[in-house]
């Protein structure tokens, strides 16, 4: 029997071992009578992953029902703490064969995907991250840079609305990123340029597959630029498709899991994590390199960003994720796509997925998430806020309160 999908097929060599042979001489009458080679089998070798199966559970019962994936990983190891995907299936049913039935039903419910590396989403309000660093790399975003929100920022003769009608009035970065003001974002992401932002992306990692472990991981993510768009849709790139961009809006398409290696980078103040789903030997864990190189930014204006983040836990966007006595800084999204189902009765209607990324402690970080979950009605009014950040809280509740051994304090 060889190994399917996932850690089985991934590591079949060396978990299957190898079968033993006894080779003998027989005689006419077909009795053996000299053995001409005998070779013992060996067991297959064991593998320990690095899931901690208590927030793997929790994960996964956070979602049932829903489709959606959650990615937990250590910050400084890069070391997988949840893999969460949902529809999936149960082992149990594909023994000893996959009847047809079953076939349907799993295919139906879309549960062979593995959402966490192989679904492809825009990124929504997380993706102002990226943005911002690439704004403040290039200068074009700043602390003293001041931008008066009035609800709509016009590029061109277009008008872009900010999520709040009412505007944020004067704002800077650290505001900007707590409440998500998308009509910052949208004027200082064209300031920075779409070939910076492009640029930025790439450093960090987003036009690759991250290289984990497991088999089918999406090599189709897109990080757009002028040359793609000219190249496969035979237009020129406008003002207001960077705009989009810099919101995690228009064309762009990252996985779950990109969205986690890229906040664990984000919290270590480089730009690349090599996820891994074998646990890192503990001799091993102090000389870790993920290959990439500093984040390059002045700590001030790191700051800010980290600051914004933890605001946002505090007084905006996130406040859901909120666990008194743990230093939170997060992000949250609201994204929306097109149904691109035929089959369903709401194709080519719009839907939204909710976004939450973030990492704790702040001042000394040790675990990254990243959510997103799927609307797939018109009906579903998912948000970031109020969708992903409250299971992104369970998550980080039930890690620090095993990590630290103490019962944390529930409500805010």
């Amino acid at each position: 029997k060889k190994g399917k999908t996932g850690l089985e097929l991934s590591f079949n060599e060396s978990l299957q071992g190898t079968p033993g042979e006894e080779i003998w001489r027989v005689d006419p009458m077909g009795f053996q009578f000299e053995r001409e080679k005998k070779q013992l089998p060996t067991f297959g070798q064991s593998i320990t992953t690095s899931l901690d199966i208590d927030l793997q559970m929790l994960a996964e019962t956070q979602i049932i029902g829903k489709k959606a994936a959650i990615v937990a990983l250590d910050v400084k190891s890069g070391e997988v703490l949840v893999l969460a995907s949902k529809p999936d299936y149960n082992l149990n049913d594909l023994t000893p064969y996959i009847s047809l039935d079953v076939y349907r039903r799993i295919e139906g419910e879309g549960g062979w995907m593995n959402r966490a590396t192989q679904g492809l989403y825009p990124p929504g309000s997380t993706f102002k991250i990226l943005t911002t660093i690439a704004g403040m790399r290039n200068k074009a975003i700043h602390d003293e840079a001041i931008y008066q929100c009035k609800g709509v920022e016009y590029i061109g003769r277009r008008p872009f609305p900010c999520h709040n009608p009412r505007g944020h009035l004067d704002i800077k970065i650290r505001r900007a990123l707590a409440l998500s003001c998308n009509s910052y974002f949208y004027h200082f992401g064209v300031k920075t340029g779409i070939d910076n932002i492009s640029k930025e992306a790439h450093r960090f990692g987003f036009t690759e597959k991250t290289g984990i472990q497991l088999p089918y991981e999406s090599g189709k993510v897109l990080i757009p630029n002028k040359a793609w768009k000219k190249e496969r849709i035979g237009e020129p790139w406008r003002p207001g498709d960077t705009a989009n961009t810099s919101i995690g809006q228009g064309y762009i398409l990252v996985t779950p899991l990109q969205m986690a290696c890229f906040t664990a980078s984000v919290a270590r103040k480089e730009t690349l994590t090599k996820p891994t789903i074998i646990r890192v030997p503990q001799k091993s864990r102090a000389s870790i390199n993920h290959g990439g190189g500093p984040i390059d930014i002045p700590d001030d204006q790191y700051q800010k960003i980290v600051t914004g983040m933890e605001e946002a836990v505090q007084y905006g966007t996130a406040q859901l994720a909120k666990i008194p006595g743990i230093r939170i800084a997060a992000k949250t999204g609201t994204a929306q796509v097109k149904d691109s189902n035929r089959k369903s009765l709401t194709y080519a209607e719009k839907l939204t997925l909710a976004w939450f990324i973030g990492f704790a402690p702040v001042e000394n970080p040790s675990i990254a998430i990243a959510i997103v979950v799927e609307g797939t009605n018109p009906n579903d009014h998912y948000q970031g806020g109020t969708t992903a950040a409250p299971i992104a809280r369970n998550i980080f509740y039930s890690y620090f309160e095993k990590k630290t051994r103490r019962r944390l304090t529930r409500n805010p």
